[in-house]
């Protein structure tokens, strides 16, 4: 037999905000679905993100109580098929918005159904059982759990009906009744058959089940009616029976068999049941809240005033062995908006307070927006082993936040290079930066700056961040200590071929980037060539070249660069004829480690360059060869600031 529609409502609260976080990238949403296949065949650890939903499946009965909201039984297997059915939904949507094949993705529902669900789950009766707290200790089931009612639906022969007629295939044969019975205690028993509707003919068995499934609302309707009006007859006086009567909450309540006891012992003034919202009977009628109530940890008044939200609160495993122990109260709770309810109910921030990683009330303090770091497969467990300070995270702007769902930031925040701290005084000007400008953030990972010098930037001094930041890599490159960015090793062509792009973003003329980035290049020569302790073959003259041009508003760059390679030749030369112990032959102590000129040769007797030379010497006549753009730049996608 189908769920009704109750029963499905009761099934998607709990399993739907599994699904808000998601990722929507085709790659990252195959291996999300490929870690919730595993998570649902295998057993996983109570840290895992689906562990709670894979309890839901597989324990069913210790988390759902859907027996009082249908007259007829479902089988464990029903109810398993149908969380898997709800499950296959959102995988669909999922896919849809993520522009990705839903045949693309690894799940496969029929074989989910047949691999996860045990054969005899189909033939055993569904039944609620307690349900896990903490996962030490569980929650009994009260003994006067239920309602003073039951009922069934029958199909009786129509009188109206004859024989002659009873062969057509539209024949009306049978009528359909409620029969009910209300058990008022003392051997107080009431009984009722109460008509319903008229049956068509039905061709097989499951067009049966749909009609049983249609009808299954009104006759509980019925029933509860029925059972209401006999209750009433054993409560105190009240002038607001009638209302009570006419209330869908209020007749839940009077017919739960433990408020019945409390209406008829005066624990529970009927006047109580006044104004109940349409939510309030379901609420308070749920087991788990009515041993709240039995337990003394919320009172009668507070736990009708509860939202759905905050039932869903309340009966949570995490949430609910906080009240047993006075860790948190009802009132709490009830100060809860929905926002903050769906915040507290996501797996991975439930999680994180069950381990006391997180205490409730820091996670009431949280942004909302700040569940979509929480929740990300990223930082799941970075949060579950890292001591956090939830006051810096706290902090985080919405502006801000959008930048730690960037995968190569968020490394630098996995690896500790940047803490919440330093993303909580980012600028909004800061923030664009990083986001217009993405390699700056390659930048950041191998410290050319501090996360905190985006926040004075300015037109001039963004350009000069990124001059720096060429003269460490071609120092880098020069020392023969390349970078590696995006798993691209530094040479001065590939830095050369960026320059464009840097004219572009500044919004400066491509012969003056060109300008500042060859004299930081001689510049570093300049600066190596002076840590020499005793000066080289053509030292004066070389310097005095490269002094001249780092002043000059325009250099001969060719011939610079091409007395620069002849330095180096003429001084191997001129050295290797006089055979001193000298800097090509031993490095001296006082001298840069990181020396182009100071490079160790294997043999002594090799006059030629060594091949690191030979390649720095042909980037130079590279250089010597470029042509400048004269031509004026699209400025469209420059810094302006």
């Amino acid at each position: 037999m189908p769920l009704n529609p109750s029963q499905e409502v009761e099934i998607n609260f709990v399993i739907d905000p599994f699904f808000e976080n998601f990722p929507l990238s085709e790659n990252e949403l195959i291996l999300e679905v490929e870690e919730l296949i595993r998570a649902l065949k295998d057993k996983i650890d109570q840290t895992h993100r689906f562990y709670w939903l894979r309890e839901c499946l597989i324990k069913s009965t210790h988390y759902f109580r859907l027996e009082k909201l249908a007259a007829y039984s479902i089988t464990i297997g029903e109810v398993q098929t149908y969380i898997l059915d709800r499950i296959n939904y959102h995988l669909q949507s999922l896919a849809n918005k993520a522009n990705v094949p839903y045949l693309a993705l690894p799940w496969h529902h029929a074989n989910m159904i047949f691999d996860v669900i045990p054969q005899h789950h189909f033939t055993q009766i569904f039944t609620s059982k307690p349900a896990p707290y903490d996962g030490l200790s569980t929650l009994p089931l009260p003994a006067d759990m239920g309602f003073i009612y039951s009922y069934t639906i029958i199909s009786l022969p129509n009188d109206e009906s004859d024989s002659a007629n009873s062969q057509q295939s539209n024949q009306i044969q049978y009528t359909a009744y409620v029969q009910v019975k209300a058990d008022c205690g003392d051997e107080h028993i009431y009984e009722e058959t109460i008509e319903l509707e008229n049956v068509p003919y039905l061709n097989n068995d499951r067009e049966e089940d749909q009609f049983t499934l249609r009808i299954e609302s009104t006759a509980r309707a019925k029933a509860e009616k029925f059972a209401a009006n006999v209750a009433m007859n054993y409560l105190p006086h009240s002038n607001c029976k009638s209302e009570l009567i006419r209330s869908r909450s209020a007749r839940q309540i009077i017919t739960y068999r433990y408020y019945f006891n409390s209406l008829v012992n005066n624990e529970i003034a009927p006047i109580e049941l006044s104004n109940l919202s349409v939510y309030a009977g379901d609420i308070l009628t749920d087991s788990v809240i009515v041993e709240l109530i039995k337990m003394g940890i919320c009172d009668f008044n507070s736990a009708k005033e509860l939202t759905r939200s905050q039932k869903a609160i309340v009966i949570h495993p995490v949430y609910s062995s906080l009240l047993t122990q006075n860790l948190i109260s009802m009132a709490d709770i009830i100060d809860l908006e929905n926002d903050r309810c769906k915040f507290l109910l996501q797996t991975p921030i439930a999680g994180l307070i069950q381990r006391k990683k997180l205490n409730f009330y820091q996670a009431i303090t949280v942004p909302i927006y700040l569940e979509k770091i929480l929740t990300n497969s990223l930082y799941l467990n970075f949060f579950a082993k890292e001591n956090i300070n939830w006051a810096e995270f706290c902090n985080i702007k919405d502006y801000q936040y959008p930048l730690l769902l960037e995968n190569k930031f968020s490394s630098l925040c996995l690896n500790k290079q940047i803490d919440f701290k330093k993303i909580n005084r980012l600028t909004d000007l800061a923030v664009f930066i990083l986001e217009e400008y993405p390699h700056l953030v390659d930048w950041l990972e191998h410290k050319f700056f501090t996360l905190n010098e985006l926040n004075y930037l300015d037109s001039n001094s963004f350009f000069d961040l990124h001059l720096r930041v060429y003269a460490t890599r071609l120092h880098a490159i020069y020392c023969s200590t390349p970078y590696t960015i995006n798993n691209q090793e530094d040479n001065v062509a590939t830095l050369l071929d960026e320059l464009p792009n840097v004219a572009i973003d500044c919004g400066i003329d491509i012969n003056q980037v060109q300008q500042r980035f060859f004299q930081q290049l001689i510049s570093i020569i300049r600066i190596d060539l002076a840590t020499i302790n005793r000066k080289l073959p053509l030292y004066d003259e070389i310097l005095h070249k490269i002094n001249h041009a780092e002043k000059a508003m325009q250099v001969d760059w060719r011939t610079l660069f091409n007395n620069i390679i002849k330095f180096v030749n003429d001084a191997h030369c001129q050295t290797n004829a006089n055979r001193p112990i000298s800097f090509l032959t031993k490095k001296q102590t006082q001298t840069s480690k990181y020396s182009f000129f100071y490079q160790k040769r294997q043999k002594i007797e090799k006059i030629s360059l060594s091949k690191q030379e030979k390649k720095f010497c042909e980037t130079l006549l590279k250089l010597a060869n470029v042509t400048v753009n004269t031509q004026p730049i699209s400025t469209a996608k420059s810094m302006s600031i």
